[in-house]
């Protein structure tokens, strides 16, 4: 060993000698090699900064012109609102307008704008009203939802969605299980459960609500849509407590993984509302340590994450975060507030008179500016409206009092005589209250229509939809994304759905086989088809098995046996998961005896199609 050991050292030092001799013998060349890296690395630097400052630049250029008033129009330019408004179908003509409008304020060409200044945008303001808009529905609806739900699906017909196009929903787990019913899965790429609720002192969860035992995820995967964990955590104090701590960070990394693997979902989404500045550096480690495990433990794992609508301080370096996220799902609402002192539409898309010049336009654009792929960015949507009351009954009138959110269904609810204001492009309502003026503005088929179609124009990702549910009972939403996002209804009669729906489901088996083991939906239905499988390899054994050669005849008894195993397996791991509670589908053992019958039927007919000719009596001479 000593002698193996001097060897070596014998082996080293001569190695040094050469190299020393070496670097003695061709100091210059030497030289130059130190020289070309050292240079390398300080190009490398340099275009590093750059490209940093380039970004930064872009965007202090486009915050600026967020922040600018908007130009005055030109003379001879005809006001977009007199010439523009149009009323939908809910009011043919004013005259239809009932008795608590103001007409001496409304004519042909009115409602007319508020003799108002353009609101200035307040940065900080805004931000933190739009960080607020999941919190404030979680705290709302804690108690129950103000309506009951209608369980049946409103819009019925599967569409299949361009491939170009991604539809991203948040299901909130208030909503229930009862509202899955009335989802058309079809019509969304992405789904995401909301939420895991982050415990930001050790990662872990304060509660992950029935994540555990939703339907969702066999629901929306059984008809192609991938199903995200939300996890979300709300606050600069409640992100700095989180993002500053590796070890919590390390912990809800694997928290959440398992949580995805354990019920074979597709991926993570992330919600984290206010992260401080001082946290950007943690945020990018943390994420990619999400993102590596996440893709390393399942295949076709998807990664996404929320964007506040105006990134003020640079917190998102989206250049090096979309090497780990997927999509970037940009928050779009509440950019009216008190401070705005004006009453406007929940998510204008575009600036100018009478708005300030900051819309979804602008807010797209602040973040392209990165040089991101357009094909990453995804816009929400909201399906609530905000209600006001104002000084008059006017466009951009001066607000007085924010008087709370009514979701969709419950505007609807009402049958308001619905507006249009095209600058914006949104939808409002306004009414009478005894003295009070008030104004609710909302999005509807045709503001959420002329926005689908901006979504396909800039080449983006696609559209976002806070919140599932939210629409409960109203099928024109649902119709509005199929009319859009999917392929042209077809005329054939063919269900082309119900074989699409079997092939991705053989898909997600095979991408991922734990699915079979941890979905009783499969396993049950697996156990009657190849129990019906086995009675066909039976009867014709029975009937055959005298004419088979012993190679075949032996062939086919090891073939139903292995099926009989199989199906056995697959039974008793099935209806002990059905029947124990581990699934809220309680119909699923029903179904999978259903497939049972169904394939004993099965070999009946074919085994008496196959000895027809020998049971048939023939007269003999």
């Amino acid at each position: 060993m000593i002698q193996g050991f001097n060897r070596r050292n014998a082996a080293l030092k001569i190695g040094m000698i050469l190299g020393l001799t070496w670097l003695f013998l061709n100091p210059i060349k030497a030289q130059d090699l130190i020289r070309k890296q050292v240079e390398e690395n300080q190009k490398a630097l340099e275009e590093k900064r750059k490209r940093e400052e380039a970004i930064k630049k872009r965007q202090e250029d486009s915050l600026a012109r967020l922040q600018a008033p908007p130009p005055p129009p030109e003379k001879d330019e005809v006001d977009p609102i007199v010439s523009g408004r149009k009323i939908l179908s809910y009011v043919d003509t004013l005259d239809d307008l009932p008795s608590y409008y103001d007409r001496e304020s409304l004519s042909a060409t009115e409602p007319e704008k508020a003799d108002l200044p353009p609101a200035v945008m307040d940065t900080a303001a805004f931000l933190e009203r739009s960080a607020r808009i999941k919190l404030r529905d979680m705290q709302r609806f804690q108690q129950g939802l103000p309506f009951p739900l209608r369980k049946e699906p409103a819009y019925t017909k599967w569409r299949t969605l361009l491939p170009e196009v991604q539809v991203f929903a948040w299901h909130p787990h208030w909503m229930g299980e009862e509202a899955l019913e009335s989802y058309n899965f079809s019509l969304l790429s992405m789904v995401a459960y909301f939420s895991y609720e982050l415990n930001p002192v050790d990662g872990s969860y304060t509660s992950i609500h029935n994540w555990l035992d939703t339907k969702l995820i066999s629901k929306a995967q059984g008809r192609g849509c991938k199903v995200l964990l939300s996890v979300s955590n709300f606050g600069e104090e409640n992100n700095r407590k989180f993002f500053s701590n590796p070890a919590a960070r390390q912990n809800c990394v694997k928290t959440l993984v398992d949580l995805v693997e354990k019920r074979s979902a597709d991926g993570v989404h992330l919600d984290f509302e206010q992260i401080p500045v001082s946290e950007r550096d943690n945020l990018i480690e943390f994420i990619s340590f999400l993102g590596s495990m996440l893709k390393s433990r399942m295949n076709d794992a998807v990664l996404t994450m929320s964007l506040p609508p105006l990134d003020p301080d640079y917190v998102y370096d989206l250049p090096i975060l979309s090497t780990q996220v997927d999509f970037f799902i940009m928050n779009s609402g509440e950019y009216y507030g008190e401070e705005n002192n004006q009453a406007g539409p929940i998510a204008p898309l575009k600036g100018g008179d009478p708005w300030m010049a900051h819309g979804i336009e602008t807010s797209l654009d602040y973040y392209l500016a990165t040089g991101i792929d357009p094909k990453k960015m995804i816009v929400t949507f909201s399906y609530y409206g905000k209600r006001w009351q104002t000084n008059s009954l006017k466009v951009g009138a001066l607000a007085q009092e924010e008087l709370g959110y009514p979701l969709y269904r419950e505007i609807l609810e009402n049958k308001p005589q619905v507006l249009f204001e095209p600058t914006g492009v949104s939808a409002y309502n306004i009414s009478r209250s005894g003295n009070d003026n008030l104004q609710i503005w909302f999005e509807d088929t045709t503001s959420l229509g002329q926005k689908y179609d901006w979504v396909v124009s800039r080449g983006i990702g696609g559209a976002g939809i806070w919140a599932l549910g939210y629409d409960n009972g109203q099928a024109e939403l649902w119709e509005l994304l199929g009319n859009k996002f999917a392929e042209p209804l077809s005329n054939k009669k063919t269900n082309i759905s119900y074989y699409l729906r079997v092939v991705r489901r053989a898909q997600s088996v095979l991408r991922n086989p734990k699915r079979v083991l941890s979905n009783p939906t499969y396993v049950l239905r697996m156990f009657g088809i190849l129990t019906g499988v086995s009675m066909i390899g039976y009867f014709s054994l029975l009937r055959f098995g005298c004419r088979m050669s012993r190679g075949a005849n032996m062939g086919l008894k090891g073939g139903i046996i292995f099926i009989v195993i199989l199906a056995v397996i697959f039974g008793i791991i099935g209806f002990n998961q059905g029947f124990s509670g581990q699934t809220r589908d309680a119909m699923a053992p029903y179904i999978s005896a259903g497939f049972l019958l169904g394939g004993f039927i099965l070999g009946i007919i074919v085994f008496l199609l196959l000895s027809r000719r020998f049971l048939s009596e023939k007269e003999l001479p």
